[in-house]
């Protein structure tokens, strides 16, 4: 009843997307530089622009973040873009787009020094290791932050993280501390608690609902590359557990059944509980997967472990009637600002999940709080560069990439270029060509493509104790040689670029490193 009464008066008398702002004091003194460069510079985080109410018709948080899932936004603020592909020490694909798609040209002197915002939103990427993309790994955000360290020597690098990607920046952000080449950060609609996220999902009618949506998206991300996920014989029981559909060729054995007591199929915890959990990250001596339940990889994942180590102006951007990150996540981010006076929380009292929509067309606002502050932080950057690089505001850039200090090295590898049509379907109703489409955008960039779209295989082993799987390992093509004769693909002789940390260094980082693909390579388009 409370829920209807607040929609209703949102209804007939909204109120407007006006921000409190938290932040702790800088050395014990009562100023903070970050928060006084919002007053002078960001509007409509300070309050001194004039803020809009939400649209009307999305008058609570429900509203707000259904509309931002269900909403057609694909004719709204249109991007062309470039999209890069490199793949990952593990054997990983990565894919990068890069917008305007001129600035895809990094030999352009030109474009060295355009400033460049790191978005974390996602993309369409074949898997070709036996790893996901997690809320717990950030190897290939650092990968990707080496190569643009390549590609634009003198560009400031600015990050912008949204819900799982806004965790993923965080996360990231206080694991690399004073080493990070980024001069600052926004995290948007991020869980900074994730076990608090997981909790909130499965409070309500409502909450499930939800659960039960995001579950069933990642089952259905998974089901498409569960193909590459199935060449690794130690994942067929995880995968067969996960699908309810056999794996294992020739097995007579049942199905492994999940836990009576424990998360019901379906849900988000679920998948995170069996699957992600196990194989959403790197495993020792690279990272601490797997975990025993959901749980550890929700305490394991959750950001609010490391804020305190963020040293670059971060600002954290959330609502109060956000349905998925619920306000008690904030807790987290209040403690965290006491100790680090780089962490600014920015929360309006409606908004929803990467709602905050505004007028009666449902024009969603946040864009102008965020572009403001990256716009603020790169001035401030531009005038205190020649200070000290390390920490606080106008920290960072181009002087603390692994390039300027020389903390790259180079490793000759062969990779094998397959078309997708090469990986035998593993399970029941999922062909090659359903593969295929499913790797080509809605909007693809590339100009008539018309040939299959490939995969790049990793073939020289570049860490010593994470297995490289290949099309050949199929347990389909095990089972059926005949129906599924093993492919030859073209053998390219490429780079890969590695982290090499100097012996000041505490931790080493195999992992993290980057092997470009030529253009004519059409890999995750």
């Amino acid at each position: 009843m409370l829920g209807f009464l607040y929609a209703l008066r949102n209804t007939i008398w909204p109120a407007s997307f006006s921000f409190k702002l938290e932040y702790g004091n800088s050395g014990g003194s009562s100023r903070n530089s970050v928060a006084e460069m919002i007053q002078s510079y960001c509007p409509s985080l300070s309050g001194m622009a004039n803020i809009p109410s939400p649209t009307r018709w999305l008058p609570s948080g429900h509203f707000q973040t259904l509309y931002s899932a269900i909403g057609n936004f694909s004719k709204v603020d249109h991007v062309n873009y470039k999209r890069k592909v490199f793949l990952t020490p593990d054997g990983g694909t990565v894919a990068m787009d890069i917008a305007p798609p001129e600035l895809a040209q990094a030999s352009s002197p030109e474009n060295e020094d355009v400033p460049t915002v790191v978005v974390l939103h996602g993309a369409n990427t074949p898997v070709t290791s036996p790893q996901l993309y997690s809320a717990s790994k950030t190897a290939d955000l650092e990968s990707a932050l080496l190569l643009l360290g390549k590609m634009y020597p003198k560009s400031p690098l600015m990050g912008l993280g949204f819900s799982l990607g806004g965790a993923i920046m965080a996360k990231y952000l206080g694991e690399a501390g004073t080493r990070t080449p980024l001069i600052g950060a926004v995290c948007v609609g991020a869980p900074f608690q994730v076990d608090e996220t997981s909790k909130a999902l499965e409070s309500s009618a409502i909450s499930r609902v939800y659960s039960r949506a995001m579950g069933q998206n990642l089952m259905n991300v998974l089901r498409r590359h569960v193909d590459t996920l199935a060449l690794l014989p130690s994942l067929w029981g995880i995968l067969e557990l996960g699908f309810a559909e056999k794996i294992k060729p020739a097995s007579q054995e049942p199905l492994p059944q999940p836990d009576k007591n424990g998360p019901a199929r379906g849900t988000l915890r679920f998948v995170d509980h069996y699957i992600t959990g196990r194989i959403g990250g790197y495993p020792a001596p690279y990272g601490e997967f797997p975990f025993e339940s959901a749980e550890d990889y929700y305490m394991h994942a959750s950001p609010a472990n490391v804020l305190h180590k963020i040293a670059r102006p971060t600002l954290a951007l959330n609502a109060d009637d956000d349905p998925i990150v619920p306000l008690k996540e904030l807790d987290s981010v209040h403690i965290a600002l006491k100790k680090n006076p780089n962490l600014i929380l920015a929360h309006s009292k409606h908004g929803g999940h990467l709602g905050w929509f505004a007028s009666l067309s449902a024009v969603r606002w946040v864009h102008n709080p965020v572009g403001e502050f990256l716009a603020a932080l790169l001035q401030q950057y531009e005038e205190a560069k020649h200070s000290d690089p390390t920490q606080g505001l106008g920290s960072g850039g181009p002087s603390l990439s692994y390039w300027s200090k020389n903390q790259v090295n180079q490793l000759q590898v062969q990779v094998e270029i397959l078309p997708v049509s090469a990986l035998p379907p593993i399970l029941a109703g999922v062909s090659p060509k359903t593969h295929a489409e499913a790797d080509v955008p809605k909007e693809a960039t590339r100009a008539n493509l018309t040939t299959e779209p490939q995969h790049a295989w990793l073939l020289t082993q570049v860490l010593d104790q994470m297995p490289l799987v290949h099309p050949k390992d199929s347990p389909k093509r095990q089972a059926q040689p005949t129906q599924y004769p093993l492919q030859q693909g073209k053998i390219l002789n490429l780079t890969m670029v590695r982290h090499q940390l100097t012996q000041n260094q505490v931790v080493n980082c195999p992992e993290i490193g980057f092997l470009e693909l030529p253009d004519d390579a059409v890999v995750g388009t």
